[in-house]
């Protein structure tokens, strides 16, 4: 049985192994145990790979931002790249539009820490 193999799919896996190679190696500025066990429920629950875990701070919250990226399949959002915002102490998602008594606002911005 031969295995046959398209030039989209070999383009496909050749770009995703470099993007993995070249993003991956980055430090993550002291990112401990309990943030890597956050990365690992956040990939296992959306189905995702975590490429990156930063520190940062939110309206005076401390957040971590997580790269991930969709796997690759047959959609649209196949190796789609993603920053979410993790609260640190509650692990939950942080929105970037929450609601206000007027309307929706935008969240304060993200300043991340130990990247100079």
């Amino acid at each position: 049985m031969a295995i046959t193999c398209g030039f989209r799919q070999i383009v496909a896996s050749v770009a995703c192994a470099l993007f993995l190679i070249l993003f991956t190696g980055l430090p993550a500025h002291a990112v401990n145990a309990r943030d890597k066990a956050l990365a690992e429920r956040i990939a296992k629950t959306y189905g995702v790979t975590v490429l990156k875990i930063t520190n940062a701070e939110q309206d005076g919250a401390q957040v971590l931002l997580i790269a991930v990226m969709n796997p690759g399949g047959n959609f649209n959002e196949a190796f789609q790249v993603t920053n979410l915002v993790i609260d640190r102490q509650t692990g939950k998602l942080v929105s970037q539009f929450p609601h206000a008594p007027t309307g929706a606002r935008s969240a304060g911005p993200i300043r991340a820490i130990g990247i100079e």
